[in-house]
């Protein structure tokens, strides 16, 4: 009988875990809303003490560290949530901005990971939801703007190189 009940106890606690993160997830997204990017992050990250493995808390707080430019974090933490949910079409797209944001984003590698991780998230969204398809199809051609537009330095030949496609930069890698 104690064991039954300890299970419950423990079923008890599991559900305790998941609704106090989400309680911190939606206090973190009004905090998100008023521009409070630090205070939502907060938040995340207690959601995140509650359930670790929660993806889309993982995702949310990526976007609060992309708003506060601390963007190491937001790609750790973009890439754990699309490595633990690839359905998760938000932390893709997160995961491309962090690489487009960087500082040294203008490097050709930089360009060619954004626009994979924005393949991969145009293909996890909802086929129905047309203005997100939009929103990707954006980023997706800031990135073959960006790449079409890139010299790239090709040590074996000495000499820099226009590199139009992604797949010639692939290739020659």
């Amino acid at each position: 009988m104690w064991a039954v009940r300890a299970g419950a106890i423990c079923e008890l606690s599991g559900k305790r875990n998941r609704r106090g993160a989400m309680e911190f997830k939606f206090e973190g997204n009004a905090l998100f809303v008023e521009e409070a990017y630090l205070e939502a992050a907060a938040c995340y990250t207690r959601a995140l003490e509650a359930q670790p493995q929660d993806a889309d808390a993982l995702s949310k707080r990526a976007a609060a560290y992309l708003k506060l430019h601390k963007l190491q974090e937001a790609a750790a933490d973009a890439s754990r949530a699309a490595e633990l949910d690839a359905s998760l079409h938000m932390a893709h797209l997160r995961q491309g901005c962090v690489h487009v944001a960087f500082p040294f984003a203008f490097s050709l590698e930089q360009y060619v990971e954004a626009k994979r991780a924005f393949q991969r998230g145009k293909q996890a969204a909802p086929k129905a939801n047309e203005a997100l398809a939009k929103r990707f199809l954006t980023w997706l051609r800031k990135c073959d703007a960006e790449l079409d537009s890139t010299f790239c330095w090709i040590p074996k030949t000495s000499r820099f190189v226009k590199i139009g496609l992604v797949d010639e930069f692939i290739v020659m890698h």
